[in-house]
């Protein structure tokens, strides 16, 4: 597939079956390489949350350029072993807290997070925080979850706001939807949206961001699974004291080699 769209342009749409005007996944499609991915739009699902969130890398201007990985001849998107040139990051993500989490009835909230990483089959995660019982005005979670990403040029990260009802079961509250490539490290406030990915009003999320980039060769032996990051943290700052120590050794060397090459005055 992903050959053939090199060469010609192809449109997918919702069956006609789905009288409900439900959509698809969206991403498969992006994965193969597919230029016009068509969506119902009447519909405020998943599908057309990511659809939005694809076209921000681009300020929603129209076409986006495919990244430069599918033009390989052994791209496969659901073999990562075939990516050429792609440095593989660890995303560090704290969810500190939230505010003005408010759901369209009355009554307190009990919210909590979950985070989706969408893109390649051998990126996609989820992480749940814990629930915060009746707090919408200013809950405060302080949990973190680490992903390794393969492929960030295909990867959306969403996050979503739910809230437990009286029988325990979840319920949609907001979401916000973003390209990991546009990611920005440090602390962010993240506007939150409604399932018409339309701003709620003071609703933010509050979270801290750190990307530390790989070559495939420090990654591989690093898990996928979301976990507490002191361990990995404390891992990433002695690599980098080691590298550290190493340029240190080779600049002091250089400098040893340029003196003695100078002539000596008499």
């Amino acid at each position: 597939m992903c050959k053939y769209h090199r060469l010609q342009f192809s449109r997918v749409y919702p069956k006609g079956s789905r009288i409900d005007s439900s959509n698809y996944d969206p991403m498969k499609m992006w994965n193969a390489g597919v230029q016009m991915v068509a969506l119902n739009y009447q519909t405020a699902d998943r599908a057309m949350q990511l659809n939005q969130a694809r076209f921000l890398q681009n300020g929603n201007c129209g076409y986006i350029l495919k990244p430069k990985c599918m033009f390989d001849d052994n791209f496969d998107p659901y073999n990562r072993s075939t990516l050429q040139e792609i440095n593989p990051f660890t995303l560090t993500v704290q969810i500190i807290a939230a505010r003005h989490l408010m759901k369209t009835s009355k009554g307190i909230v009990s919210p909590f997070i979950e985070a989706e990483l969408v893109g390649a089959e051998y990126d996609c995660n989820r992480f749940k925080t814990s629930t915060k019982e009746d707090n919408g005005l200013n809950p405060v979670w302080k949990e973190s979850f680490r992903w390794t990403i393969y492929n960030p040029d295909l990867a959306i990260i969403r996050f979503v706001v739910q809230y437990e009802d009286m029988f325990g079961d979840p319920n949609f509250l907001a979401q916000a939807s973003y390209p990991v490539a546009c990611l920005r490290t440090g602390y962010r406030s993240i506007s939150l949206k409604n399932e018409f990915s339309e701003e709620l009003e003071l609703s933010c999320l509050l979270v801290h961001i750190d990307i530390q980039k790989h070559s495939q060769e420090v990654i591989s032996d690093i898990s996928n699974e979301p976990q507490d990051t002191t361990d990995i943290q404390q891992r990433l700052r002695d690599e980098a004291g080691v590298l550290l120590l190493q340029t240190n050794q080779e600049l002091g060397n250089r400098e040893a080699q340029a003196s003695n090459e100078m002539p000596h005055r008499s």
